[in-house]
């Protein structure tokens, strides 16, 4: 979520982009939530819980996980560059430091953190 906020302040051309910019990293928050946006789960699970795809891969592990896919495939490796990084000052716990924001955040989002395994 701090990286899609802080993505938005900088793409011009997006639809909240005014918004984000005007608005704190808690108020920007919960009007993105009042809008029902889809979580992670939405995309790989069907309204039953029922997996749609058989491997799901992670950012944390991006090269292990696509190691792990091309060597079950039978592909060569690819060398993974870092490309169009985002510069922030400040640590993703800075944004989170009001209770009811994290709380909000945690509550729309508890699908995403049990289904794949993030830390609450």
């Amino acid at each position: 979520m701090v990286g899609l906020d802080h993505y938005i302040q900088q793409a011009r051309g997006h639809y909240l982009h005014a918004e984000a910019n005007a608005r704190t990293f808690d108020e920007f928050l919960a009007l993105y939530i009042s809008q029902q946006p889809q979580r992670q789960t939405d995309f790989v699970f069907d309204a039953y819980g029922n997996p749609l795809v058989r491997f799901v891969g992670r950012f944390e592990r991006l090269e292990e996980d696509t190691r792990q896919i091309c060597e079950a495939l039978d592909l060569p490796v690819p060398n993974l560059q870092k490309k169009n990084t985002s510069a922030r000052s400040k640590k993703v716990d800075d944004y989170f430091k009001n209770q009811e924001t994290k709380d909000l955040f945690l509550s729309y989002f508890r699908p995403d953190f049990i289904h794949f395994n993030y830390p609450m």
